[in-house]
């Protein structure tokens, strides 16, 4: 005897689910992985402000958008663990760059929405 239609369903969704997942992290991995390190934390940051853009859309349940959310966290703890300590440098590396060259003509709140987003990482 077959398992009803409702446990097919929600096992594709749970595939589906662990396939994004995989996805994400790969997404991350790739990005980390980059040789060109100057453009790597952009990237990320990037990555991440489009991730959260769509966390910020209302969603049909809480308990689909915190899966989101434990879905980002993990692509980025996954993508990091690929190089171990060279994402942390290079996004140290980033902040470094980013107080040498101080705020320039952008206001204090700009300044600082720079380096919480790339202390976010750390």
């Amino acid at each position: 005897m077959h398992p009803p239609l409702s446990d097919w369903a929600t096992y594709g969704r749970k595939r589906r689910r662990e396939a994004q997942d995989a996805e994400r992290s790969a997404k991350v991995a790739d990005i980390v992985c980059d040789v060109s390190k100057d453009e790597t934390v952009k990237r990320l940051l990037t990555f991440k402000s489009n991730a959260s853009l769509v966390l910020s859309f209302p969603a049909s349940s809480s308990s689909l958008t915190q899966d989101l959310r434990y879905a980002l966290h993990n692509a980025f703890s996954n993508g990091f663990q690929k190089r171990h300590n060279k994402p942390t440098e290079m996004i140290a590396h980033h902040i470094d760059k980013l107080l040498r060259k101080g705020q320039g003509s952008s206001s204090d709140e700009v300044f600082n929405e720079q380096l919480d987003a790339a202390l976010h990482f750390l």
